[in-house]
């Protein structure tokens, strides 16, 4: 899918709660808002590279996640959206 961009960006998003431990959950943005980051890679011309992986993913909550999804939308020299 992204074999022949140049700079390609990829954002990993579940949606729904899925089969997940019940104790899992509620530490994530999985049972308040009904999906969750996953992980995401960034890449800009003028910026370093940006890769957080699952274990980023996990330790998102309701109060960060709009600051989540900027990391990948304002990637800091380019609007993606």
């Amino acid at each position: 899918m992204t074999k022949d961009k140049k700079l390609p960006c990829v954002l990993d998003v579940k949606l729904g709660k899925g089969k997940i431990k019940a104790d899992k959950v509620k530490s994530m943005t999985t049972e308040s808002l009904k999906f969750r980051l996953c992980g995401m890679s960034v890449q800009a011309e003028n910026s370093p590279s940006i890769f957080k992986d699952k274990y980023w993913g996990r330790n998102i909550s309701s109060e960060t996640i709009k600051q989540s999804l900027r990391l990948f939308f304002l990637n800091g020299c380019v609007y993606l959206i």
